[in-house]
């Protein structure tokens, strides 16, 4: 009997174990589902007021026009005064809050540190203090993971893909008060060095010129943004540059 019950303990042990273990592997993932719920609930609080003036705006036109998203700013720097806008991209999910750390937290606070603030290995979608939080430097990078479960910045590599560049080259960045456009005119893998490093964070006007009329063409330089993440190869990254429209 006492041998059928050590044999019976063994088993539960081992059972719990197995439960533990697939509790850790499963939780990362669970946390990073439940941050991206809670920000998409806060980007579309309603504004009754403004549901009202939307609805009889709609009600007098012949034609529907295409749906907008609503980001609420207030409640979001609420939640985080470092979110300084809302990234969207054509073609994927990625629909984020881009966040900008403070001055008492270093600059790549956020590869490490959820939308909460919060120690996370997956981070958030961040821009490094270097660049203007209204997206007016010659070029602003944003960065974000490559996650395994699609989310974050994962869904780029789809634009290494000829036709699904061909058919969806929009991004758009959500600012308090005003909307930018930007078109995919480049994918690229190149190393895994900081691109605003390597140029000097285009501070030399020649250097940004040059850089233009290599990448964009013969045409006066304006605004580019950069979105970086890893491809999966060491030392390596993927940039999808995009030119202000």
């Amino acid at each position: 009997m006492k041998s059928i019950n050590k044999k019976v303990i063994g088993i539960a042990v081992a059972a719990a174990g197995i439960l533990a273990a697939a509790f850790l592997l499963l939780w990362p993932a669970q946390e990073n589902k439940e941050t991206e719920e809670i920000i998409q609930q806060v980007a579309h609080v309603s504004d009754p007021v403004q549901e009202t003036q939307e609805k009889e705006a709609e009600a007098s036109e012949d034609t529907p026009e295409e749906e907008e998203l609503s980001v609420e700013f207030k409640a979001l720097k609420k939640m985080n005064p470092d979110i300084v806008a809302w990234i969207e991209v054509d073609g994927t999910d990625i629909s984020y809050p881009v966040l900008q750390s403070s001055p008492d937290e270093p600059e790549d606070y956020y590869l490490k540190h959820d939308v909460n603030k919060a120690e996370n290995k997956y981070g958030a979608i961040y821009m490094q203090k270097r660049n203007a939080r209204d997206f007016t430097d010659f070029m602003t990078v944003i960065y974000g993971h490559n996650m395994r479960d699609g989310s974050m910045f994962r869904q780029l590599h789809n634009f290494r893909d000829d036709m699904f560049l061909q058919n969806h080259k929009k991004i758009v960045i959500h600012l308090p008060k005003e909307k930018k456009e930007y078109e995919i005119i480049s994918v690229q893998i190149t190393t895994a060095e900081n691109i605003l490093d390597t140029y000097d964070d285009f501070t030399d006007p020649d250097i940004a010129e040059a850089y233009w009329h290599r990448i964009v063409g013969k045409s006066d330089p304006g605004h580019l943004l950069v979105l970086s993440t890893c491809c999966g190869e060491d030392n390596k990254r993927l940039l999808v540059t995009a030119i202000e429209k």
